[in-house]
């Protein structure tokens, strides 16, 4: 962790002295001025956000996914999406969605899940896959992997997504947030307590935080006895079915069009 930190902060200094730009703000309100070069910018802002997760998480496996992050840049220089879209970003749970534009048509719906992203790597490559699209809404999903797989306590885990919500009412001040809740599956049955906690967190935080709503997929994936509905997952008892997201849609639709 110190060594993540010390490698951000010299990077970033050094940074500063090759862009001749002087620090005038600090990496807690990540701040931007498009009025300036973009490049010189997005490189710049990148490494505020990474100074800043760096003091609560390893930032050094941040980029595992940076040929996923690479194909989405590549396709918007063929075609850049138009401003005011909705944009989902999250894990698997996002990027396995096919049907997603066809499920919420005829609202435009940009989905930028990628690998199996946890909240820091999504803050890690907001700037490249979030924010240039300036889209009017943005639904997250993400914390399963960070709960289940980086192994973080709720609390450490709480420290990340604030991380996110700084960042986006930030950039974009105009935008919609929306965040959906930590799914249950069989697979991860007993992560259930940790997810449920995340999941509290996450509700009171949006119903304390203007433009920020929490969706809550969890109940409508669950069985009257208050298990999870397993034939809602694939063979892996981890990734959803057509039925599972047929659940998702139902459940999100009249967020898109609100």
């Amino acid at each position: 962790m110190k060594f993540s930190i010390l490698f951000v902060q010299i990077f970033y200094i050094s940074l500063l002295f090759l862009t001749n730009c002087r620090p005038e703000t600090t990496a807690q309100s990540v701040p931007i001025n498009t009025d300036t070069n973009p490049q010189i910018i997005t490189t710049r802002d990148t490494f505020l956000v990474m100074q800043r997760l760096a003091e609560v998480t390893d930032t050094v496996k941040l980029t595992r996914f940076k040929d996923e992050i690479a194909k989405f840049k590549a396709k918007d220089s063929v075609n850049f999406p138009k401003p005011g879209a909705v944009v989902f970003v999250g894990s698997s749970s996002i990027r396995k969605w096919r049907t997603i534009q066809t499920d919420f048509a005829p609202a435009p719906i940009l989905n930028r899940g990628f690998g199996g992203s946890t909240v820091a790597e999504i803050c890690r490559y907001a700037h490249e896959i979030i924010v240039p699209y300036k889209p009017a809404k943005v639904f997250l999903y993400a914390g399963d992997n960070d709960i289940a797989n980086a192994e973080l306590s709720v609390n450490e885990w709480s420290k990340i997504f604030d991380i996110y919500v700084d960042l986006l009412k930030y950039y974009l001040p105009n935008t919609k947030l929306y965040v959906i809740s930590i799914k249950p599956s069989p697979a991860r049955w007993h992560f259930q307590p940790k997810f449920e906690e995340a999941n509290t967190f996450i509700k009171h935080y949006a119903d304390s935080t203007q433009d920020i709503e929490y969706v809550d997929v969890a109940d409508a994936m669950l069985l009257e006895n208050g298990t999870v509905n397993p034939e809602l997952f694939l063979k892996d008892k981890l990734h959803m079915n057509a039925k599972g997201y047929a659940v998702w849609t139902e459940v999100l639709k009249s967020k898109i069009f609100e």
